[in-house]
């Protein structure tokens, strides 16, 4: 009996061995699996039962995410999507748009056919473009901004920080009801559900003047009852609420009027030039998932509500012991989502202390104090526009895992022999076929598991040719399944190939073999619970290990002193450029007149469109910082002058330097092009204020201005997304890792050196052809310290544009290098 059991799982092994093999060979990684098993092993870490690896605060939909590990992850290549913009399309995906109207439709909470949608780097950003856009440019008195106490208190943070001349801020809707002159411009912020009573609110304000910004970020199944789908002129939506992926920060905004849109759209390009790619991609792969599973079973809105309903139900019955609290009053409601009656589930707890038996009714004065000695912190009433008798409180609750382990004990016996030399037998023919098969204990482990779909994708996608014209983009991609059958013409139908910055050539068909040489070190596999929340653990919204990477990179390039002084992260360098001309800027309350903003002409033309087009009060553009060295004699000490310094400058390459010299001038130097590939690196720069682009930071020498900087950028955007970061510090590995390999073959600065330098090389042979026309004079022969060599010169700049989009004659034309 023992050796037909023996023989008969022999026979079993080889069968399932050789089917192992064959889906092993089919599905076999190659430069997705050091990212796939970098994840898993990550994810792996147990933190001793205590935190994760990676992990800031957690959210309540992080178990969701975990469950749906395989659907969730996504897998990032080294090359994917390094333009600024979509191929023809501007800085949003279009595919990521229709998945927004997909999913509005199937939940049922917004009518987004014929309207726009927006993206913006979270809801944050989308609020103030949504009160520019409302706000007339044209009009002798600015807009009123007004919200319905208690209000989300960075409306008003938000509206009086930025201190735009279009609008300000006024507090409580209500008292403007039958307070208005047709004169008056308003606009009124409706959130609803509120934050912070999840009460679902209407406009007040029924006036010809008047307009309405709904924020809807709280309007999903979870937090509230969706009775109907919201028709409002504007509608804002957040990432974070729907997938409780905060530090992605990626919101949206759906637009009746289009003259509403392309002012809102115009914000968004000046502010930050869009939104990160890596955060479209993310939110487009999760919306995917919820998509997919409203079709199969419990969905993210199943799971949310069951949580938050939960904690809700555990609060009121705290709270009900006592006769001193009560909290806000929501009724059950019927859901057109459930398709049932359901009770409240709301984001926040808005609380009421009363007061003690025998003191009299009603209210205590400072609710607040009251909780903070019981060791219970919320939030003031009166940072929400209302009195201090009310507190606002996250619903958190302790939780308490236990791990019980069950061991069972076999008792030997006799009549167990027989069982045991089975079991003996089986167990060698089990270690015959290991050791006959290909797995090799001596070697590492390569095995993947949830990780698996997600590189399978990024492979696939990666391989499509599309006819050898361009390349498919993950996002391009995810509206396929992996579980359909392969059809070699549905890919190509339903694939959107583009043009890559790996190709060149009109129609793209000759692909740069050294573009993807570092693919497998560059990719970065994401997890679907990859930093969900705002911040990093205890540091802000910048990850350290990414701050010491760029401290890291500048050492080794030899092209910026960063030690003892403040790194701040962007979303680009065009937000950082607002950020540090606002830092440097005095404030109205201590200043008779507006800080002036001067570049070198010819500058970088978004310096002077920024500047006009956000209309703050603190400062103003001028022209010419050569025009003010002659009026510096004349200038008092009063005068504020920020100058704008760009080295290499963008048009023409130059390395210039501050010209002003006065007691109440500063400089902020734009460093983006002070890179190796653009320009010799003859000494490390060491401004008081520095912009780069390819880390998205700036370094910064002063506190102060630093601690005014991050205070903007918090109000601006809440920071930068956690996948840009995630993904800049992969980058930025490869990068000096390749540095330091004596058998790397050239670094990406080698790379980027030869490709500009051979176009520069070819558009003079060009042009010196003709006496029509002359290039721009760079000295031939200049020492780079980090070559350790004399290079020629190898600028970025050369597009066609008008001389006078950079404040030169039209004489001149600025151009930056496509293919040569």
């Amino acid at each position: 009996m023992i050796l037909v059991c023996s023989l008969t799982l022999n026979i079993f092994f080889i069968i399932f061995k050789r089917s192992n093999f064959d889906e092993d060979e089919r599905s076999e990684l190659s430069w997705s699996k050091r990212a796939a098993k970098e994840a898993e092993a990550v994810a792996a870490i147990s933190c001793s039962g205590h935190g994760r690896a990676y992990l800031d605060n957690p959210l309540f939909l992080e178990p969701f995410w975990m469950k749906n590990a395989d659907r969730s992850a996504i897998m990032v290549a080294g090359w994917h999507r390094m333009s600024y913009i979509f191929n023809h399309s501007g800085s949003m995906s279009k595919q990521l748009e229709a998945q927004i109207h997909h999913i509005h439709d199937i939940v049922g909470n917004a009518l987004t056919q014929g309207k726009y949608i927006i993206f913006g780097t979270g809801s944050t950003q989308l609020i103030n473009a949504a009160i520019h856009a409302l706000s007339p440019h044209n009009s002798s008195s600015p807009s009123i901004v007004v919200p319905l106490i208690p209000y989300y208190p960075l409306y008003k943070q938000q509206t009086e920080f930025f201190q735009e001349v279009e609008y300000k801020f006024e507090e409580d809707a209500s008292l403007w009801m039958n307070n208005c002159s047709n004169d008056d411009n308003i606009i009124e912020i409706v959130t609803s559900p509120n934050n912070p009573d999840g009460k679902l609110n209407r406009a007040r304000l029924q006036h010809p003047n008047a307009k309405a910004i709904y924020d809807r970020v709280y309007y999903w199944p979870q937090f509230t009852p969706i009775s109907a789908p919201a028709d409002d002129d504007i509608m804002l939506f957040s990432l974070s609420k729907l997938t409780g992926h905060a530090g992605t920060r990626f919101g949206w905004a759906v637009v009746k009027d289009e003259i509403v849109f392309t002012r809102m759209n115009k914000y968004l390009s000046v502010n930050t030039m869009g939104v990160s790619h890596e955060s479209q991609l993310r939110a487009l792969h999760l919306m995917k998932v919820i998509i997919d599973q409203a079709k199969e079973g419990e969905t993210i809105f199943d799971f949310g509500y069951k949580t938050m309903r939960n904690r809700w139900e555990k609060l009121n019955e705290i709270v009900s012991v006592s006769k001193r609290f009560s909290l806000q009053k929501l009724e059950s409601q019927y859901c057109n989502f459930f398709h049932k009656i359901r009770g409240p589930s709301p984001a926040y707890a808005w609380l009421k202390c009363l007061r003690k038996e025998g003191e009299g009714e009603g209210e205590e004065e400072d609710c607040y104090e009251i909780m903070r000695a019981a060791n219970i912190v919320g939030r003031r009433g009166s940072i929400y526009g209302d009195e201090d008798k009310e507190i606002l409180a996250r619903e958190e609750r302790k939780r308490v895992i236990l791990n019980i382990k069950i061991w069972k004990t076999i008792v030997v016996t006799k009549k167990l022999v027989p069982t045991i030399l089975l079991i003996c037998s089986l167990s060698v023919n089990v270690i015959v076929f290991l050791k006959s098969g290909r797995i090799n204990f001596d070697e590492e482990k390569e095995v993947v598991s949830w990780s698996k779909r997600a590189a399978i994708e990024g492979e696939r996608v990666a391989a499509m040719s599309c006819s050898g014209h361009g390349r498919a983009y993950l996002d391009s991609y995810s509206l396929l399944s992996l579980d359909e059958e392969d059809d070699d013409d549905n890919e190509e139908m339903s694939v959107v190939c583009e043009c890559n910055t790996c190709y060149t050539g009109s129609q793209c068909h000759t692909f740069i073999p050294s573009c993807p040489a570092n693919a497998q070190r560059s990719a970065i596999l994401v997890s679907g619970w990859h930093r969900m929340s705002y911040y990093f653990n205890q540091t802000g919204y910048m990850s350290k290990q990414l701050e010491n990477g760029i401290r890291n990179l500048h050492d080794i390039v030899g092209n910026a002193v960063t030690k003892e002084k403040y790194i701040i992260f962007g979303t680009g360098s065009t937000q950082l450029i607002n950020a540090a001309i606002h830092a440097l800027s005095p404030s109205p309350n201590n200043s008779s007149s507006p800080s002036l903003v001067v570049p070198i002409i010819p500058y970088y033309l978004l310096y002077k469109q920024q500047t006009e087009f956000f209309q703050e009060v603190e400062y103003k553009f001028e022209e010419d910082a050569s025009l003010w060295m002659k009026k510096m004699n004349n200038c008092s000490n009063d005068d504020n002058i920020i100058e704008i310094v760009t080295s290499p400058n963008n048009p023409d390459g130059k390395l210039n330097r501050a010209r002003l010299q006065h007691p109440n001038a500063k400089a902020i130097y734009d460093r983006v092009y002070y890179w190796p590939q653009f320009t010799p690196i003859s000494t490390p720069a060491d401004d008081d204020i520095m912009l780069f682009s390819l880390s998205k930071l700036t370094v910064v020498k002063d506190e102060t201005v630093f601690t005014k900087m991050n205070e903007y950028m918090n109000m601006n955007t809440v920071g930068v997304s956690h996948e840009s970061q995630l993904r800049t510090l992969q980058l930025m590995k490869v990068i000096t890792q390749g540095k330091k390999e004596e058998d790397e073959e050239e670094t990406m600065f080698d790379f980027g050196y030869k490709t500009m330098k051979n176009r520069w090389e070819k558009l003079n042979e060009i042009i010196s052809i003709s006496k029509c026309f002359s290039l721009q004079e760079l000295e031939s022969d200049q020492y780079c310290n980090f070559f350790h060599k004399i290079r020629g010169p190898s600028p970025a700049n050369i597009l066609g544009c008008r001389g006078s989009n950079y404040g030169a004659q039209e004489k001149y034309r600025g151009c930056v290098f496509k293919e040569i």
